[in-house]
Parts: C-alpha cells; sequence; structure tokens
C-alpha cells in the first residue's frame, strides 16, 4: 500500500487566514497613514495660506549673494542658459527686447527657469550702476519646494510677466 497524502485543510480555513493576514497589515501600516494623514492636511493649508497672502522678498536675501554692474555692462544676453535669478537692489535694469525698466525691489531673470528651451528670453543691462542679490539654480529650486509662499510667488511672477509680453506683443511694443 502507497502512503496517504496528507488531508487538505477545509477552503474555508485558509480563507480566514488571509483575512487575518490582511487585517494585520491593515493595524501595523495604521500609524503611519495616520502620519502622512496629518502631513497632507499640514501641506494644504500651507499652500491655502500661502496662495491668499502677500509676499516679501527679504527672507530670502540671506541665501543670496550680492553682485554689482556698472552702467551700461550686460548681466545675460537672450538665449543664455539661466544660471542666475536676480533681485534689484539699486539701481535700474533695462530689458532690451521688450524696452522694459526693471525698479529696485523687483526680481529679473525669472522665466528663463521655467522656458521649454531653458534659455533666456531677453538682454538685460545695467542702465545705471546696478546692486544686485543673486541665487543659483540648486538654490532657487530648493527654495521653491521648501516654502510654497515664495513658489506661489514665483508663479505669479512668471505668469504675469507673460501675459504683460503677450499684451506687448498684440500691441506692438517688442523689438
Amino acid at each position: 500500500r502507497s502512503p496517504r497524502p496528507p488531508p487538505t485543510p477545509p477552503r474555508h480555513g485558509v480563507r480566514r487566514q488571509r483575512q487575518m493576514c490582511i487585517r494585520d497589515r491593515h493595524c501595523a501600516l495604521l500609524p503611519f497613514n495616520i502620519f502622512r494623514l496629518h502631513q497632507m492636511r499640514r501641506l494644504i493649508l500651507k499652500a491655502r495660506t500661502a496662495s491668499r497672502s502677500e509676499f516679501s522678498l527679504d527672507w530670502i536675501k540671506p541665501y543670496m549673494f550680492e553682485k554689482t554692474y556698472r552702467a551700461g555692462e550686460t548681466i545675460f544676453q537672450k538665449g543664455d542658459s539661466p544660471d542666475l535669478l536676480y533681485y534689484l537692489e539699486s539701481g535700474r535694469v533695462h530689458l532690451q527686447e521688450i524696452d522694459v525698466y526693471v525698479e529696485p525691489g523687483n526680481i529679473f531673470g525669472e522665466i528663463a527657469f521655467f522656458a521649454p528651451d531653458r534659455g533666456r528670453t531677453g538682454t538685460a543691462a545695467a542702465e545705471d550702476d546696478a546692486r544686485v542679490y543673486c541665487i543659483d539654480e540648486a538654490s532657487l529650486k530648493q527654495l521653491y519646494f521648501q516654502n510654497p509662499s515664495f513658489g506661489y510667488f514665483l508663479m505669479n511672477l512668471v505668469a504675469r510677466r507673460l501675459s504683460e509680453n503677450v499684451t506687448r506683443l498684440e500691441r506692438g511694443n517688442v523689438r
């Protein structure tokens, strides 16, 4: 006689074991999921607050370094790759292709970071002696992702500047 194979357990027992295993996994992951939910809710609240508030650039200066340009000196040329974002502290900067002057307290050179071809869309030259604060791309990206207010500020700035450029094109005020 050949030995008998061991009896197979009833099917309902296997299903019950699987259900318990899944339940145990859910119970083990519950604290992690609660923590992630809490993080997501905080992030959503920060994003809502950022989209509704005014933004001050004072806090960004410690992440920037200072450069000076003499009157007539080119800061960047059309087509250059974006290496720096600029904040004008004093003087005036002329954006030549669109014949716009940047006044102190404003950022310029931001569009190239978001452009599909990653090139400067115009030439910027110091109209007067200018003192600017600069931030490199890696630091800019880090601040963009860490601070929702700064991210919204940059998005709004780029959208506003692109809209202004379209309006200038429609009026024929572009060289």
